[in-house]
């Protein structure tokens, strides 16, 4: 009878032994599960970003090369006469330029090119942004964009009427080479602005 109540303890040890392992796994698997739903849900949040293409703030500036511009005479009032294509831009091409693809729905930040293009090289991009949504007003378009499953803040706010646009980010993206201009212009109004010589400079 002892040996029987002996073998009965084991069995009932053994049990809760066995109940406690599937009850972690259960948990485990759980949180995996919710893991992968919030990927998901930030992939198919990308997925279906519309983009209200009737608005003037975005017609401006999607879907074409926007390029880096710098200060040249803050006395100026003109934006022509005021920015100018700086010594990187114009010599060592190594100024970073913005297109915001809405047909991948991202934000690329590309290296400059004289070459004005509504298709983006892939050798050209120094880095790319998933757009999950876009926010306007009548002067300025905002952005959540995300990175390696990292949000940011990304706003063009609109200037004057020359199409000038001063773009702001979060601190970590302005401190980094993508924020290095804080102007922007559309690539095909390059030509109405100075540029820096070069000297002896052959890039």
């Amino acid at each position: 009878m002892k040996y029987l109540r002996i073998l009965i303890f084991l069995l009932v040890l053994v049990a809760c032994k066995q109940k406690a392992i599937d009850n972690n796994k259960t948990a485990t698997n759980n949180n995996e599960a919710r893991k992968s739903k919030t990927i998901a849900n930030t992939t198919s949040e990308n997925n279906f970003v519309e983009i209200n293409f009737d608005k003037p703030i975005l017609k401006e500036i999607l879907d074409k090369k926007l390029i880096g511009l710098s200060i040249k005479d803050s006395t100026q009032v003109t934006t022509y006469e005021r920015y100018w294509l700086d010594f990187y831009t114009t010599c060592m091409m190594s100024a970073i330029s913005i297109f915001i693809d809405t047909k991948n729905k991202k934000i690329h930040f590309i290296e400059y090119s004289e070459i004005p293009s509504f298709v983006v090289e892939k050798e050209k991009i120094v880095t790319s942004f998933d757009i999950l949504k876009v926010g306007t007003t009548s002067s300025d378009a905002n952005f959540t964009v995300a990175r390696s499953q990292k949000k940011y803040g990304m706003s063009f706010l609109k200037l004057n009427e020359d199409g000038l646009y001063e773009i702001k980010m979060d601190s970590e993206l302005l401190n980094s080479d993508i924020g290095r201009y804080k102007f922007y212009i559309n690539q095909s109004k390059a030509s109405k602005f100075s540029k820096e010589e070069c000297g002896g400079f052959d890039g």
